[in-house]
């Protein structure tokens, strides 16, 4: 009775690594966490905090783009750009927003949490780690001139690949505005931001050479594959420079 009961275990177990294997094979891509943040937002600072923890995550990816649409109240963020922000407002877009707000993080294309509700990002960084892995893949290759990007997999409708080249860390002494006298640290500050191209499926290579970007003076960079018009992210892929 003993060995039959061992033998029925076995075979379950068997049959569940069998129905499993397909989920598993797909390999799992970094949270993605996109922070929106500006040194004139007296509410930030405490999100930065926290995204410079979340940094630190080797299944995380966590970046901070600045905005500059503070700027008007005494202080001009330093690392703010028109670009950075049109990221933000094209995300309201395809997030059904009303309106942009910081901090804003962005979880995965798809999600978006006040930045400095850390219990609630955690919970949704770990609903997002356990989601069915996409079959977008992302390989880096360095050549000569510059990078050979490619990425593979089965697509699903119309994707978008993008770089961001960033700065691992940067101290910031606010002198006017709402975080007058005070020295703020950033973690991994977007620098540069380029659309590199469309992706529908199959393999696609995208050459970039290092005078066409600032990459050579950045810290890292990141690639990103997501539905076009920002949508969820398929693929992510980080590369230290530094």
């Amino acid at each position: 009775m003993t060995s039959m009961i061992l033998r029925t275990i076995g075979l379950i177990l068997v049959a569940t690594m069998m129905f499993a294997s397909p989920a598993t094979a797909k390999s799992k891509s970094p949270v993605v966490l996109e922070l929106f943040t500006s040194q004139g937002c007296s509410s930030c600072p405490s999100a930065d905090k926290i995204l410079g923890k979340l940094a630190k995550e080797d299944d995380v990816i966590a970046l901070s783009f600045h905005v500059d649409y503070w700027d008007y109240i005494g202080w001009k963020d330093t690392f703010a750009s028109k670009v950075t922000t049109a990221r933000q407002y094209d995300y309201a877009k395809s997030l059904g927003q009303r309106n942009v707000y910081t901090p804003q993080l962005v979880l995965g294309g798809q999600e978006h949490y006040v930045g400095s509700d850390e219990h609630r990002i955690l919970v949704a960084i770990n609903q997002a780690k356990g989601r069915v892995a996409s079959d977008a893949k992302i390989h880096i290759q360095k050549t000569g001139e510059g990078l050979k990007l490619t990425v593979s997999g089965n697509g699903d409708g119309d994707c978008e690949a993008w770089l961001f080249a960033f700065d691992r860390r940067h101290e910031v002494a606010v002198q006017r505005g709402e975080n007058s006298g005070n020295k703020l640290a950033y973690t991994n500050v977007v620098r540069d931001v380029r659309l590199l191209g469309r992706w529908d499926g199959g393999d696609r290579s995208f050459n970039i050479r290092h005078d066409q970007i600032t990459m050579q003076k950045r810290d890292g960079y990141v690639i990103v594959v997501q539905a076009k018009g920002q949508g969820p992210v398929l693929a992510a892929k980080q590369h230290w420079l530094k």
